[in-house]
């Protein structure tokens, strides 16, 4: 019984690591696919250091919620920190580690990609600190998904540090759809689905995850990437309300870890020129030319407005640049 909770607490915790890696990966190939170039060198090092420094909030956040989570047998028995696995200090340290280190990396790849996961780590000291505590506030959410929408933003600026091409309606549906899940997941133990999806935060949330949804079918080429995640997505929902939520969290999240990996291999189909799949995308994609067009303008103008935003990093950036 020791070696298997052990077992499934190094699950737990590669997990995390895997998630973001793929998070990362996927936003990658979108990004090489639209602008159709990279430098190999620059991307890898931006990989590692996003990948190191995000890990780093999964041990500050065990830290902050230490006194809370060692009440929660699930949470006992996937944190190493709660099942004795590691110590505070270890915690402690290894925060620090893959923060400095990823930190140092994401910055050499350049000032707006370093900016961006530096924002990140800020984002989640907010969301966490015992200090600030941002996530028993109602500004929880929205910090929530600004966060969400770096996160799965950071690869492009590891390739382009331009918006033109940028999927920004399939960034806020992940940003959506995360608020949904975190929403889920906070009350996985004690709240009905039936009553979750009749909550009007819940519903809200819902109508913005499927206008998000629908755009991004509407206008980006790699649909498939949404179409099969979007029939699994239901397929499970289906699922879990025919269980009446009687399934055990970690069946929930292993379903949740299969979606990630569904949304890969729907990237991998999407991206490379397999013919049935490029003979799927070129018939949606001649189904929905009418309405795209009409929609396009819109996103170019949001876009700019986003572009302008960042540009105001560039007095920043000269600095950063002179200094280092």
């Amino acid at each position: 019984m020791f070696l298997f909770d052990r077992l499934i607490t190094k699950i737990a915790h590669a997990e995390n690591m895997v998630k973001n890696a793929v998070t990362f990966i996927c936003m990658l190939f979108i990004a090489v696919y639209t602008l159709g170039t990279f430098d190999f060198l620059k991307v890898l090092l931006a990989f590692l250091g996003f990948v190191l420094a995000y890990h780093s909030v999964y041990f500050f956040n065990d830290l902050m919620d230490y006194e809370i989570d060692k009440k929660n047998a699930f949470k006992r028995s996937i944190k190493p920190l709660l099942n004795g696995q590691i110590t505070k200090k270890d915690a402690l340290s290894n925060t620090f580690f893959y923060s400095i280190i990823g930190l140092s990396l994401s910055f050499s790849v350049s000032f707006i990609f370093g900016a961006i996961v530096a924002a990140l780590l800020f984002m989640n000291f907010l969301h966490s600190s015992n200090k600030i505590r941002l996530k028993e506030t109602p500004l929880r959410l929205p910090n929530l998904f600004v966060m969400q929408c770096l996160k799965v933003s950071a690869a492009w600026f590891a390739v382009s540090n331009s918006l033109e091409g940028f999927p920004i309606f399939l960034v806020t549906l992940v940003g959506f759809y995360y608020l949904i899940s975190y929403s889920y997941y906070k009350q996985i133990d004690r709240t009905p689905v039936e009553e979750f999806l009749k909550q009007r935060k819940i519903i809200f949330l819902v109508a913005l995850t499927a206008a998000s949804y629908f755009l991004s079918v509407i206008l980006y080429p790699f649909r498939l990437l949404l179409i099969i995640p979007f029939i699994f997505g239901i397929l499970s929902m289906i699922i879990i309300v025919i269980k009446r939520c009687y399934l055990r969290p970690m069946i929930k999240l292993l379903m949740v870890d299969l979606l990630y990996i569904i949304i890969f291999l729907s990237i991998l189909m999407s991206v490379f020129p397999i013919a049935p799949v490029a003979q799927a995308n070129e018939y949606l994609e001649k189904s929905f030319e009418p309405v795209k067009k009409n929609i396009t303008e819109t996103e170019k103008t949001l876009t700019l407005y986003i572009q302008d935003k960042i540009s105001a990093f560039a007095p920043g950036q000269e600095i950063f640049t002179r200094i280092f």
